[in-house]
């Protein structure tokens, strides 16, 4: 049922696809290339893994800026 960059992935290779993903979105061009990336967080679970809707956080720290992404994915069939 998961299909994001968490899907069976340890921390650090979350971590580093949830980055890569970020890097592809054209609308943050300015703040990934532009910038030198510091670190970024481990992915943390904001919602119970057995909620309707599961919500996973990763922090993005760059020189000046810091990047929130959020995966959100819904838990029940359709």
């Amino acid at each position: 049922m998961s299909s994001g960059p968490s899907a069976l992935m340890s921390d650090d290779s979350q971590s580093s696809a949830y980055l890569d993903e970020l890097k592809s979105e054209e609308a943050l061009d300015n703040f990934s290339k532009n910038q030198k990336h510091l670190y970024s967080t481990a992915p943390q679970h904001l919602t119970e893994s057995d909620a309707e809707y599961v919500t996973v956080a990763i922090k993005h720290f760059f020189e000046s800026v810091v990047i929130l992404q959020y995966e959100i994915q819904n838990t029940l069939e359709d």
